[in-house]
């Protein structure tokens, strides 16, 4: 596995409670942006996982971030708070597929 994918998301179950999707439409669509974009990839280089940010908070603040929905590739914070733009996710997973640091985004969709 060459690249691991993190998003931490508002929405869904949070241990003994469970968040709407209305709360955070961001969370979604950055999850599904992200299936899409592995899925154009070649398989086996990505695993994508989610976690529920307010059973794993403490773990994305201490890398910086704070504002969900989160994505972290090979544990830095590539994105925060907005669904990230398609073309910069895909360039950073290239980019740490081929052996190289990403540079976080700073667009979004």
């Amino acid at each position: 596995m060459k690249a691991r994918v993190t998003i931490f998301r508002y929405t869904g179950k949070q241990g003994f409670f469970t968040v709407s999707a209305e709360a955070c439409e961001e969370c979604d669509a950055t999850i599904h942006l992200a299936k899409s974009l592995i899925a154009q990839l070649p398989p086996g280089n990505v695993k994508l996982t989610t976690r529920p940010w307010w059973l794993c908070f403490w773990k994305v603040l201490y890398r910086g971030g704070w504002h969900p929905p989160i994505v972290t590739i090979n544990g830095r914070v590539f994105s925060q708070g907005v669904v990230p733009d398609a073309s910069c996710f895909k360039q950073a997973l290239a980019q740490v597929i081929n052996g190289y640091t990403f540079t976080p985004c700073t667009h979004a969709v």
